[in-house]
């Protein structure tokens, strides 16, 4: 189903249904980039660590726009042997509330947006009729700002864009300003001296509105209700109607719930994420890193900085928790609040037993091997209702198409693990035991010894022996890397930055020798891995953590840990065994 900005208000409750409903959930993004200037290999360093992955994806990814979200409900039919399928294809658009909400600013990548065009995207669907959204943080400072726009009108205070006169006292008009009041106050008498009900004033500037407001305010005290009204263009104008107290009356609620609506409408698809978030089904994605960090950052809080501000969220009794974003560790926290099961089919097809059976692990690769021997591809029906897709006209890179696809992978595979268990099982639950082992593990691609991000536990830390640590001029060039290893034997450089890189030797025992060659040379300088580790931890105990500041009812702890957690800011809570084992296989420390 393929949901805008024209149908999202009428297709909300059945996206609400279907998540409800599911057994589990499938999601994938679409990106206006990836990288704003390193190219992927320098993005994707095969000796990241974790912390370094992430904090490279954060600078370099964020900026970009997840501007089209894929979303595929599966719910098992015991009667049918069958999967029955509700997708959505979402596309999504930050446009602005009002003059007072966050005017997005993002960046696109050409290579990204031609590969985009390529495959059909509709761009007019996102900037035309795109989804708005507000995170956490701007939804509660645009209903503060609503509250304190009431209050000041109750007052008589500011400018409200409509107010029931009452006696307040004359306002001061400028000089220059006198002439157009004194035509407004001649067409306001004219109105309560003939038949009209309703006079509609020229549009003109705020600020001639402000004066309007307040000399009507002030000269007739009863009997009128004046309201800004914008036109299609957004131009304003403002409206004066005659009106008895009851009509009146009538006319502030209605323009109170106009508001409460518009602001709901505002929030609009991080509405759908709430949900999602809420139902604590299992999410499934593929590679799906980046779309959880997408996800959170733009419908729920800005990722982690070095040195960030205090972000407050609220929960659905509009208790503001305040706590600071700082590092890796606070972003799992996150996580594991929004989304407290994930599962990445990108890392299972990688793991035992689907390691040495699957010999492509793209999206698209993927789906035609668990096609065939030894899986078994599941048996699903579109509910009626929803665009029905067909796998052998293969549109990817369309979002929800990519999110079906990825649902069916993950069912393919679990099942197959079904043929392990005693007596062999052919279908297998997404809650099953069976499948726990690979939950809230997301893919790292292209690290060679951490094939995945722990959210619920500390990430893998490889010894790493046989690397070192190098500094040296801006000027060099990997040749000249070469040239300083030659003794070495064969060596592989992983760039850093421009002064920066891991040199990893063949033997480990070399690696104390090139250390020692070092010591004296006046442009370089050599470390063990070991060491860079150590200085990297030294100087963040140098820099000190920022304290945070949680809410009093306790709903996110400074340390996520997989017993207990109460997640999505108030909407949902989960809990979760120890980390789950099983027979079956396990998660290997190195691969």
């Amino acid at each position: 189903m393929e949901v805008t900005r024209q149908n999202f208000k009428d297709t909300l409750k059945t996206v609400c249904s279907a998540v409800e409903e599911a057994d589990f959930l499938a999601i994938d993004g679409e990106f206006s980039g990836i990288s704003d200037g390193p190219n992927v290999s320098a993005l994707t360093n095969g000796l990241d660590t974790p912390e370094q992955r992430y904090a490279k994806l954060k600078k370099h990814s964020m900026d970009f726009l997840l501007f089209q979200f894929g979303l595929c409900t599966f719910k098992y039919d015991q009667e049918k042997s069958k999967y029955i399928i509700k997708p959505f294809n979402f596309y999504v658009f930050p446009k602005p509330f009002n003059r007072t909400s966050p005017d997005l600013k993002f960046i696109c990548q050409s290579s990204s947006i031609d590969f985009l065009a390529s495959q059909g995207f509709d761009f007019n669907k996102v900037f035309c009729n795109g989804i708005p959204y507000l995170n956490q943080d701007e939804e509660v400072q645009l209903r503060e700002q609503s509250e304190e726009r009431r209050n000041q009108q109750a007052n008589g205070v500011g400018t409200p864009s409509f107010i029931s006169p009452s006696s307040k006292g004359p306002a001061h008009v400028p000089e220059e300003h006198k002439d157009f009041i004194n035509r407004v106050i001649g067409k306001v008498e004219a109105l309560l001296t003939n038949s009209e009900k309703t006079l509609d004033l020229e549009p003109c500037t705020g600020f001639q509105r402000k004066l309007i407001y307040q000399t009507l305010n002030w000269k007739f005290s009863k009997g009128l209700h004046v309201e800004t009204v914008e036109t299609e263009k957004k131009e304003r104008y403002i409206q004066v109607i005659k009106v008895d107290d009851e009509e009146r009356k009538r006319r502030e609620q209605q323009k109170r719930e106009r508001e409460q609506e518009e602001l709901n409408d505002a929030v609009g698809f991080s509405r759908v994420i709430h949900a999602i978030s809420k139902s604590g089904k299992l999410v499934v994605g593929h590679n799906m890193l980046l779309d959880v960090m997408h996800t959170i950052h733009q419908f729920y809080c800005p990722l982690p900085e070095v040195n960030p501000p205090t972000w407050r969220l609220i929960d659905k009794n509009n208790c503001h928790c305040s706590f600071f974003l700082q590092d890796l560790q606070d972003f799992k926290e996150v996580t594991m609040c929004v989304f407290p099961r994930l599962l990445d089919t990108k890392l299972m097809a990688s793991t035992q037993p689907f390691k040495e059976m699957i010999t492509n692990t793209s999206l698209a690769e993927l789906e035609k091997q668990v096609k065939e021997a030894p899986f078994k591809s599941p048996q699903v029906e579109t509910a009626e209702g929803f665009h029905s897709y067909d796998t052998a006209q293969e549109q990817l890179h369309e979002a929800g198409y990519d999110a079906y696809i990825t649902g069916l992978c993950f069912i393919s595979m679990a099942n197959y693990l079904g043929s392990f268990l005693t007596p062999p099982k052919a279908y297998i639950s997404a809650h099953s035991k069976v499948v726990e082992p690979f939950f809230n593990k997301l893919f790292l691609m292209r690290i060679i010894d951490i094939p995945y991000l722990n959210l619920t536990g500390p990430d893998l830390q490889p010894k790493r022996d046989h690397v070192l640590f190098v500094t040296f001029p801006k000027e060099w060039k990997t040749s000249d890397l070469y040239q300083l290893f030659s003794a070495f034997g064969n060596i592989q450089v992983s760039w850093l930055d421009d002064t920066s890189a891991f040199v990893s030797l063949s033997q480990t025992d070399q690696v104390q020798i090139a250390v020692n060659t070092s010591r004296y040379a006046e442009s370089y300088r050599i470390q063990t891995y070991a060491e860079y580790i150590k200085g990297k931890q030294q100087d963040k105990e140098k820099l000190g953590q920022t304290p945070k500041s949680w809410g009093e009812d306790g709903w996110l702890k400074p340390h996520y840990t997989s017993a207990s957690t109460a997640a999505t800011f108030g909407y949902h809570k989960y809990t979760s065994g120890p980390e789950p084992t099983t027979s079956l296989f396990e998660v290997p420390e190195v691969w």
